[in-house]
């Protein structure tokens, strides 16, 4: 399950650079 959050964290991370970018 730890994975799984940590994979959603790194998921909305990624979006929110990608619209920062």
């Amino acid at each position: 399950m730890h994975i799984l959050q940590k994979s959603l964290k790194k998921e909305k991370l990624c979006q929110k650079k990608r619209k920062r970018h």
